[in-house]
């Protein structure tokens, strides 16, 4: 039976993004929510990045 090292990493960063998308739409009605979404753009942006760039150069890298 192969076993699975499945890390979640594109799950979670696409998870983060959502979230930050939630707080960007919720801005419209309470500023508060736009200010937390403006300070966790660059790293939910950044871990998002590099999971999708990291599982791109795993794939590449396995053929």
């Amino acid at each position: 039976m192969m076993e699975s090292n499945k890390t979640y990493k594109r799950e979670f960063a696409a998870f983060m993004v959502v979230i930050t998308m939630t707080f960007f739409i919720a801005g419209f009605w309470a500023v508060y929510f736009k200010e937390v979404a403006e300070l966790l753009l660059t790293p939910v942006m950044l871990n998002a990045g590099a999971a999708f760039g990291l599982d791109a150069f795993a794939k590449q890298v396995k053929k």
